[in-house]
């Protein structure tokens, strides 16, 4: 994440991190998948199994030990067709601790809750992340 970084910036780093610890795949297409795809934002129809991350809050940073640092809010929801759980316990493995990648200070662990089936009966999971930026 460059510095200064925004919240596409922020969505694309974690997508890198969840496609080195071969948690996903990140690309701008895809074709043949062997892992779950990540999208930002708002899952496509297809595949059944894969991740979403959407960064939905930027807080304001009232410790002083944090100055000059972003807090922002991310959650990562997971779909699968059978169990979601699997998979959202990989993307917090590789997501959750400090200095995960250049300008991330810090994911912490997520709250999680379970959304159920989707309209078709995919299991989906979500995942809400606390993550300091330095910038």
């Amino acid at each position: 994440m460059r510095p200064g970084g925004t919240a596409k910036d922020l969505q694309e780093t974690l997508a890198r991190l969840l496609a080195d610890a071969a948690v996903a795949e990140y690309a701008e297409q895809y074709d043949q998948l062997s892992l779950p795809p990540v999208f930002f934002n708002r899952f496509p129809p297809k595949p059944d199994t894969a991740i979403l991350i959407t960064v939905y809050d930027r807080l304001p940073v009232r410790n002083p030990n944090l100055e000059g640092c972003r807090v922002w809010k991310v959650q990562a929801r997971c779909r699968a067709r059978v169990s979601a759980a699997p998979l959202a316990e990989a993307v917090e493995d590789a997501l959750v601790g400090d200095q995960k990648a250049p300008n991330i200070a810090h994911v912490s662990e997520p709250t999680r809750l379970p959304l159920g089936p989707d309209q078709t009966g995919r299991d989906e999971l979500s995942l809400n992340f606390t993550i300091v930026t330095n910038h």
